[in-house]
């Protein structure tokens, strides 16, 4: 039975630290505004409705929000109680945006998004560049928060997610490369062997021989000019054509590109590999395992060797494994953000824009 040190992990609420506990899992994924926690308890926890919560694991700040779940209940005669909750960023996915007309008129990204963060009390970090003001933005009626600030994101090839004060950050996607590898050797007694469990999902269902994307754009005298880009996954023999509609406005790069990327995407979102490692940290001195870091994965049971993105980390505690972390990798190539789709306005002369597309494809021919 592996060692119990509970002691790794500290939870304090208002400012006094939470005892008594005897499971735990925290769950951070790349693609979710909202980190996860659980805990497992032997008596009922002295903690109150929507109690605030800070979850450190070996002194490292990893979450802060609130108690959410109290489920209390009994197991071959023992009482067990589990509390679940999830960062302060949680109320933007069920909260709505509320702005006075609904509209932000040549405002740029930041501008926007600390609008919509900020009536949540959380704040907003933005890294990078920001690209230029939107000429106009607008949120509907009931639009969740969230989604408002995915929209933002992706139209400058942004990604989202919380931080470990239960903030907003909004950055350029950054990979980072990890401090050892996971490997699964047949032998487990090989020295580099440190994969305890393992599984891999292969799934294609999702990938076509040509992926095509259409959109207009508008001349002044020629109407609209159907404007196409293609992409080819060489891998996939069979006749699986899709047809995908892009905004109005697009010009034949945009079209393209966007093409291009949903190719590779489908491509990275047909592996996943999932393992479980003992321990927090990456090796036996390393920082804590977190989504955003390129490891080499080496798995000789199911045949896979090569770089994959961290993705989703569950750290778990219990009395039988004690500290462990699930971990869930992809090929990067699977979170590569959306190409930014070239904005046209009324100053940008759409008919030289046209004249000059449908020029060029005429050449092809």
């Amino acid at each position: 039975m592996a060692q119990f040190v509970s002691s790794d992990v500290v939870v304090r609420s208002d400012g006094q630290e939470v005892e008594g506990i005897q499971q735990m899992t925290l769950e951070i994924n790349i693609d979710a505004i909202a980190s996860r926690f659980s805990f497992g308890f032997a008596s009922k926890p002295p903690l109150g409705d929507h109690a605030p919560l800070e979850i450190y694991l070996h002194d490292h700040l990893c979450l802060t929000g609130f108690a959410e779940v109290d489920v209390g209940g009994e197991d071959k005669d023992k009482d067990n109680y589990t509390v679940s909750g999830r960062s302060k960023t949680a109320d933007l996915i069920s909260g709505c945006v509320v702005h006075e007309s609904g509209e932000w008129i040549n405002q740029d990204l930041a501008s926007i998004a600390r609008d919509i963060v900020e009536p949540f009390d959380s704040r907003l970090s933005v890294r990078g560049s920001v690209g230029a003001p939107f000429s106009t933005f607008k949120v509907s009626t009931s639009e969740k928060a969230q989604a408002a600030l995915r929209r933002l994101a992706e139209n400058r090839g942004l990604v989202i997610r919380d931080t470990p004060r239960g903030d907003v950050l909004i950055s350029a996607p950054v990979w980072l490369e990890s401090s050892g590898g996971l490997i699964r050797r047949i032998k487990k007694d090989a020295i580099d062997h440190n994969v305890l469990r393992s599984s891999v999902k292969r799934d294609n269902s999702k990938r076509h021989d040509v992926i095509i994307v259409r959109g207009q754009a508008e001349g002044w005298d020629l109407g609209s000019v159907q404007i196409e880009g293609r992409a080819y996954d060489k891998n996939i023999k069979r006749y699986r054509p899709l047809i995908l509609a892009a905004n109005k406005g697009v010009t034949k790069s945009d079209a393209q590109n966007l093409a291009e990327w949903e190719v590779s995407r489908r491509l990275g979102e047909a592996l996943t590999w999932r393992g479980k490692v003992r321990g927090w940290r990456q090796g036996k001195t390393g920082d804590l395992w977190d989504v955003g870091y390129l490891v080499p994965v080496v798995d000789e049971k199911y045949g896979v060797d090569t770089r994959l993105l961290v993705t989703a980390v569950s750290f778990l505690l219990s009395p039988g494994e004690g500290a462990v972390t699930e971990l869930t990798l992809q090929p990067p190539d699977a979170f590569l953000p959306k190409p930014v789709v070239t904005e046209t306005g009324p100053s940008t002369q759409p008919w030289a824009r046209v004249a000059a597309e449908v020029q060029a494809a005429n050449v092809k021919q």
